[in-house]
């Protein structure tokens, strides 16, 4: 960094009142002094209106100004293009403005920083994680999610899992585009290159190689000079019988054992409320390509709090699942592709057979390495809690479909 960097932040306070409440702008202030000094802070709401008026204090101890935006139409936010007024001029007169920081809740801004990019500024946006986040995000130099310590603090086994999912298969594209081994910080600019919002401490990591440690597909070695990532090789393990148990084995570490066969199976976890939304809005369409299922659902008439990404993740899953059917192309004009609509089965059934998907994949990884079959962590990597014979009847059925696929490979050696 040099000196001469000056930073610059664009706060759409009547979007983020709540964060703004819980010292999230301090917060965010803390994080950009690194780059540079913050010699503009502009604030922006209609200060009249009573959910606004307490956060003056707050704001005026930070040191911003406070931008009035008149509303001359009801349910029209005049705050954006006051904002995209005030950040062009500030780009035009100082041209030592390096970084410009625009915090906003519900605004595609994506034209904006677009063009500021082009004037060669970096651009920071700051948002609550949503589907309008996943979109601007790319348009960013970086992006920072507003609410990921909440995030963090509420979110259960299974979001956290996704979440360090979407992050090991984010590092194992980026280190991909190397062709020798990568030092942690070039692998860590690389993956920031790929998605803006990429943030180890977001997943409760004090640092990067701490993350990079937990990724089993990568290991980290130091040369002497600096720390290296490359790619695992494929090294073969012991054939074992996935169907012994052991008590020898602590649970926490076959968890994590148990979630990284998935994983090498290609299975990535979701949380529940994922799967419930999405399955409510599949069922509501009628039949599509693929290609078309996340955009459907993102666009869909109802908001949506979850992210193209973990869109993407549950509907994979449906596939996996054997929840999706084949319609019939004879009605569509385009016979060249597949037209898929969701299987009007109950929720309940839904449920069932991605779990029954998870644990035929994990059978198949037990059976391949060597590490013992456990219900109990087993019981804890499922969509829902289910009672002994019902885990024990998914198991069942996981080893029938791992034993019949054995036997079809076998038949065709």
């Amino acid at each position: 960094m040099q000196t001469s960097d000056r930073v610059g932040i664009f706060v759409d306070v009547e979007n983020l009142t709540q964060w703004v409440k819980q010292d999230g702008l301090e917060q965010l202030i803390e994080e950009l002094t690194s780059l540079g000094t913050i010699i503009v802070r502009r604030a922006y709401a209609k200060w009249t209106e009573p959910n606004v008026t307490p956060h003056q204090n707050i704001l005026n101890r930070l040191g911003f100004e406070l931008i009035h935006t008149f509303h001359p139409v009801g349910g029209k936010n005049a705050a954006d293009i006051q904002i995209v007024v005030d950040v062009m001029e500030y780009a035009w007169r100082d041209p030592n403005l390096k970084w410009i920081t625009l915090a906003t809740g519900d605004s595609d801004f994506s034209p904006l920083f677009r063009r500021l990019r082009e004037m060669g500024r970096h651009v920071i946006g700051a948002g609550p994680r949503s589907a309008l986040s996943e979109s601007v995000k790319s348009s960013c130099s970086r992006f920072i999610y507003l609410d990921r310590e909440k995030q963090i603090e509420k979110a259960d086994d299974a979001t956290r899992v996704s979440v360090f999912d979407d992050a090991a298969d984010l590092l194992e594209k980026a280190l991909a585009t190397f062709d020798e081994p990568a030092s942690c910080s070039a692998l860590k600019a690389r993956m920031t290159n790929i998605d803006s919002a990429f943030d180890e401490k977001q997943l409760g990591f004090k640092g990067f190689n701490d993350f990079v440690k937990q990724v089993n597909t990568v290991e980290l070695n130091h040369n002497g000079k600096a720390w290296l990532v490359t790619f695992k090789s494929n090294e073969p393990v012991p054939q074992v019988d996935a169907s012994n148990t052991s008590e020898d084995f602590d649970n926490s570490k076959l968890i994590d054992r148990y979630r990284s066969i998935l994983r090498s199976k290609g299975w990535r976890s979701v949380p529940l409320s994922a799967v419930e939304d999405c399955y409510q809005r599949l069922i509501g369409l009628g039949a599509m390509i693929r290609s078309e299922m996340v955009e459907q659902i993102i666009s869909s008439d109802s908001p949506i709090n979850l992210t193209s990404a973990e869109v993407r993740k549950v509907i994979q899953m449906f596939f996996k699942g054997n929840l999706m059917v084949k319609a019939d192309t004879m009605d569509f004009l385009d016979g060249d592709e597949d037209y898929w609509k969701m299987n009007s089965i109950p929720l309940e059934d839904v449920l069932y057979s991605i779990d029954r998907a998870m644990i035929t994949r994990l059978m198949s990884g037990l059976r391949e390495e060597a590490t013992p079959l456990n219900k109990e962590v087993i019981s804890t990597l499922l969509l829902k809690k289910r009672s002994p014979q019902e885990l024990a009847k998914l198991i069942n059925e996981g080893k029938q479909f791992v034993r019949q696929q054995v036997a079809n490979q076998r038949s065709q050696d």
